[in-house]
């Protein structure tokens, strides 16, 4: 999704323009999703790898578009498990996303918390996010023995601030903004990519099925004589179809340089 990449993006960049060289770990995360295998085999790397490869995508202008994007982010080598590559760092940050949230593979979720010795004095987070504002009370056990070796902890949302405070009294925890943020508008215009639009719109990106969403969009566009610009929900190759009526205008061509200009 949009904000996925440019959050990842900005997190890169801010640290960039302190003087620290960093880069983006290419973690598989979403091969947990078909294994939860404890070790990953060779073979298993190797069938999920050109399974994708030959995956056809039905809207390949979009994929495109996404991938440019991706390609101005640093990015490490391809890895299953971040401990094949943690030696390359001094230190590793995890965020700026949903990368704690419970509904994760929960060998995804480890990778996310860092579990290996080899991580020692290299944890560090910022802005993550647990996806929720409540912690899951069957994995409090997990987030108590994984945060607490982090170095420092900076979480997203403030809701959160005071149970995982509860679970780890003893750990210097803040409350970040989102990377995004951290940019300038100048910043974000370098990156931005003037695409053709109407001249007055009402934008709409919308994550998920629900409905509400789009019928107050579709009042507000009628009361205001507005009309709507989407780019429209894909998950899994394909157009919801909860999409198919919205939108005077629907984009599945454009990423995240093209939703820049779109805000702006």
């Amino acid at each position: 999704n949009m904000g996925g990449l440019l959050q990842a993006y900005a997190l890169q960049k801010a640290i960039e323009k302190i003087g620290v060289q960093s880069e983006q770990i290419s973690f598989n995360y979403l091969f947990y999703y078909h294994s939860e295998n404890p070790k990953v085999s060779k073979s298993e790397k190797l069938k999920y790898r050109l399974k994708n490869r030959l995956k056809k995508h039905q809207f390949p202008k979009r994929m495109k578009s996404f991938q440019n994007f991706m390609d101005m982010i640093p990015h490490s080598e391809d890895c299953f498990e971040v401990k094949e590559i943690s030696e390359n760092y001094s230190k590793i940050i995890v965020g700026s996303d949903q990368v704690w949230g419970d509904w994760l593979p929960q060998k995804a979720l480890i990778q996310f918390l860092l579990e290996d010795d080899q991580f020692d004095k290299k944890r560090y987070s910022y802005a993550a996010s647990f996806g929720s504002t409540h912690l899951a009370e069957d994995q409090k056990a997990l987030y108590q023995k994984m945060l607490s070796d982090f170095e420092n902890i900076s979480l997203r949302e403030e809701s959160i601030l005071q149970e995982v405070q509860q679970l780890i009294p003893n750990k210097n925890i803040t409350v970040n903004c989102d990377p995004t943020i951290l940019l300038s508008l100048n910043e974000w215009e370098m990156v931005s990519k003037e695409i053709k639009k109407p001249e007055h719109y009402i934008f709409c990106y919308f994550l998920g099925k629900n409905r509400n969403y789009r019928e107050a969009s579709k009042i507000i566009s009628d009361n205001l004589k507005l009309p709507i610009y989407t780019l429209p929900y894909i998950k899994e190759n394909r157009n919801e179809h909860f999409e198919d009526d919205f939108g005077d205008f629907c984009d599945f061509e454009s990423g995240p340089a093209e939703f820049i200009d779109l805000i702006k």
